[in-house]
């Protein structure tokens, strides 16, 4: 008998420690994991207690029975019915439904346009062009098309503002389009797979494209993974694989990088632009790269020459944590203006954050205003954020007091949410131009 209770003893200073580093950028990546650790810790101690108490167990169970039937009965019901609704998954009703919400709102006169998803609207909403290649699109301030043939295509391209293509490329690229300071090259993103930890693993690339179609440079997160990782506790990929830690994050199929698991995530590029800070410290040299992790809920500053890490605000360095950030851009000022998802919080927000302290100011939160994933704040020239709410297919633009003074709510919904991009409700990413600049290019 000593023997049993010494054995159990050991087994359970035994099991490997499991910690790791819950990424509140993943949605279940972690979390599920954590979940699946924290069921068997206390299945195994429910165990060992049965093990070691179980005539006193059986005692009390037998003395409740006999003194309280009826409550023991309702409490078995109520049991019952708690583990159908919480095991049993919901179905909800699917297909397309339209919504009968206005599609703008505006207490402005202002007229301009916006695009996103390929397609050009004025301010009114009125759809005034489309392109076949839609996603990630983008026009250039020499009024270049830009943009991926659709999600997860594997080609992106060039395009004349009427749509006759100048290049595509087949890159395979992701999260990103944006047109370097120098206004002669594209940057955007890549993935690559390497077997890490016994899993086929995506790293994160930055490609950077001269708007003639070279390719000029190409930079692998996977090749510089330790400059990275000093900073950072340990990702739950960094673990081997663990019974006590089901791979419930797994893609079900191989993504068209060849790999089931996505390392880092990285969903934005940006350039620090022309800033008071300039001189100060390295970080803030115009034409450093900023980019955002949204595993870890990670932003970096890296040297546009050499890589070399030069600041970083990471998760619980921020006041109220990051939680899988977007679109992290420098102000003139040195500071950091991200969209905040809350992911966790279930709660977002547009926060500055002060690149020498870290501390935040809150520029626009509200009950209403969450995205689990995507999102964007476009910083415009008047100081106003042009912001999209990726999940609810909405767009709107604040003034410096944080009051909307524009908003659009696309009219075309889906019911059910999958994980394709984008569905029918969602806006990945929308971006504001002067009419001027757009009327020119419709008028040739």
């Amino acid at each position: 008998m000593y023997k049993n209770k010494l054995f159990s003893i050991v087994l359970l200073l035994s099991l490997q420690h499991g910690y790791s580093y819950i990424d509140p950028g993943t949605g279940g990546y972690l979390l599920s994991s954590l979940w699946s650790s924290l069921v068997a810790f206390f299945a195994l101690i429910i165990g060992v207690t049965i093990r070691f108490f179980r005539h006193t167990l059986t005692n009390f169970i037998k003395t409740s029975w006999r003194e309280h039937k009826l409550k023991s009965i309702g409490i078995i019901i109520l049991s019952i019915v708690l583990l159908i609704y919480f095991l049993i998954p919901q179905e909800k009703e699917g297909g397309l439904v339209i919504d009968n919400r206005e599609g703008v709102f505006t207490n402005q006169d202002e007229e301009f346009y916006f695009l996103y998803h390929g397609g050009l609207y004025n301010q009114n909403g009125k759809e005034i062009k489309t392109w076949n290649f839609s996603y990630l699109s983008l026009i250039d301030s020499q009024g270049y098309y830009y943009a991926q043939e659709h999600y997860e295509s594997e080609y992106w391209g060039k395009f004349h503002f009427n749509g006759t293509p100048i290049w595509t490329r087949p890159d395979k690229i992701h999260h990103e389009i944006y047109e370097t300071q120098d206004k002669e090259h594209i940057l955007t993103t890549g993935k690559e797979v390497h077997i890490y930890k016994g899993r086929e693993v995506e790293f994160d690339t930055i490609l950077k494209v001269h708007k003639n179609g070279t390719l000029v440079d190409y930079y692998s997160i996977y090749e510089h993974l330790e400059d990275f990782q000093q900073w950072h506790r340990k990702l739950e990929l960094d673990n081997p694989i663990d019974v006590l830690l089901p791979e419930n994050h797994k893609k079900e199929n191989k993504s068209i990088w060849g790999g089931y698991y996505d390392y880092y995530h990285l969903n934005s590029i940006s350039e620090v632009p022309n800033n008071s800070m300039e001189g100060f410290h390295p970080a803030f040299n115009p034409g450093n790269l900023i980019i955002s992790f949204r595993h870890g809920s990670m932003i970096f500053i890296l040297d546009k020459n050499t890589k070399e890490i030069l600041w970083m605000a990471i998760y619980d360095q921020i006041e109220d944590n990051l939680e899988g950030q977007h679109a992290p851009k420098m102000n003139s000022e040195g500071n950091i203006v991200v969209f905040d998802n809350g992911r966790y919080r279930e709660k977002s927000r547009i926060i500055e954050i002060n690149t020498v302290d870290l501390s935040i100011e809150t520029l626009y939160e509200a009950d209403d205003f969450f995205t689990g994933s995507q999102g964007y704040a476009q910083p415009l020239e008047n100081g106003n954020l042009f912001i999209t709410e990726s999940e609810e297919g909405r767009v709107f633009e604040i003034n410096n007091q944080g009051e909307i003074i524009w908003e659009y709510l696309k009219p075309t919904l889906f019911e059910n949410r999958s994980d394709a991009h984008p569905t029918e409700l969602e806006i990945y990413r929308a971006y504001k131009y002067d009419k001027e600049f757009i009327d020119t290019l419709l008028s040739k």
